[in-house]
């Protein structure tokens, strides 16, 4: 049985997603997507044209910084609308949750700026 998550963006519109481990093999589709830590606090929301090119680990360019923030999962919402649109879904997500991971869409701070390592 797949697990769902609801997120309700700065907007106010809710989103339903379906949580997988991170070594899922991903399908060529466009997707909302976000990497999550075992509270399925949101670390870093995405969206892609292709979720195949988002595989967490090697592929992924913000894996590391979510894994170091205690990334353990992943929640994919299949979206088969414009970019646009997804863009605003990642937007409206992003200014809810305001993702550790995400720089995207959010004020300049020190506390965002990308783990450089140790």
């Amino acid at each position: 049985m797949m697990s769902h998550k609801i997120l309700t963006g700065a907007s106010g519109q809710f989103y339903k997603f379906i949580l997988y481990p991170p070594d899922t093999r991903w399908v060529n589709k466009p997707a909302i997507y976000v990497l999550v830590d075992k509270n399925l606090r949101p670390l870093y929301v995405g969206e892609t044209g292709d979720l195949s090119s988002r595989q967490p680990g090697i592929r992924h360019p913000r894996w590391k910084d979510a894994a170091w923030h205690g990334a353990c999962a992943v929640l994919v919402k299949l979206a088969s609308y414009s970019e646009m649109a997804r863009r605003n879904e990642e937007r409206d997500l992003v200014q809810a949750y305001a993702p550790v991971c995400n720089y995207q869409y959010r004020p300049t701070s020190p506390l965002n700026r990308p783990f450089s390592g140790l």
